[in-house]
């Protein structure tokens, strides 16, 4: 299950002032299994994934995830991490359709190839583009490793606090 996010760019500097000069802005957290089984969530303002909010939807759309927070409106300047984004979103888009190609001609899935997709990338995007692990588990000093199977391969990815960090096939 790969897929192509999708994210409007060119409204993303709006948004981002819009905040900013907004008094107060609630946070959450991402909710990593709505990620996967879309609900009636409410998304985040900046990067569009779904958070992690017990009361449910509500009439306020400029909820915001800690990460673009952090990232976007508690910062002195935000165009470099902005561009970083852009980028990074479109080199996953382009590497999980090459995956998905390959997959799709079942040929071979192997541990570099998913690598160029996911290494680097949040937990968050990494359940986005390729599904919920099969098995997600959690070590000491902010190492979790989880089980994620494409095509006919099964690979174990590392994440050290939630940002992958490396792939090994199993």
């Amino acid at each position: 299950m790969l897929k192509s996010r999708i994210v409007d760019f060119p409204s993303l500097p709006a948004r981002i002032e819009k905040l900013r000069a907004a008094r107060e802005v609630p946070c959450f957290d991402i909710d990593l299994p709505a990620i996967s089984n879309r609900s009636a969530h409410r998304d985040c303002f900046v990067c569009g994934l779904p958070l992690l909010d017990g009361d449910g939807p509500s009439a306020d759309a400029a909820a915001i995830c800690f990460g673009c927070s952090a990232t976007y409106v508690t910062v002195g300047d935000y165009r470099r991490p902005l561009a970083q984004f852009r980028l990074r979103v479109e080199a996953s888009n382009r590497h999980a359709a090459l995956l998905a190609a390959e997959i799709g001609a079942r040929r071979a899935v192997d541990g570099a190839m998913l690598a160029g997709l996911v290494k680097a990338l949040p937990l968050s995007e990494v359940e986005f583009y390729l599904g919920r692990p099969a098995r997600l588990g959690g070590f000491d000093h902010g190492l979790e490793s989880g089980r994620w199977r494409l095509g006919a391969a099964e690979f174990e990815l590392w994440f050290e606090h939630r940002v992958c960090i490396g792939v090994d096939p199993i």
